[in-house]
């Protein structure tokens, strides 16, 4: 009985869990772009 419920929080978890990937590689790419790079000295 509870497979609904369970279902949705998997769901709920998928939606909250992609962006946060999407914004991990963007972050990388704006960093990797060397305007971050250069102000850490690497």
């Amino acid at each position: 009985n509870n497979q609904p419920v369970i279902q949705l929080g998997a769901v709920l978890s998928v939606l909250l869990w992609v962006p946060s990937i999407f914004a991990l590689i963007f972050a990388r790419r704006v960093i990797g772009s060397g305007s971050f790079a250069r102000g850490f000295g690497a």
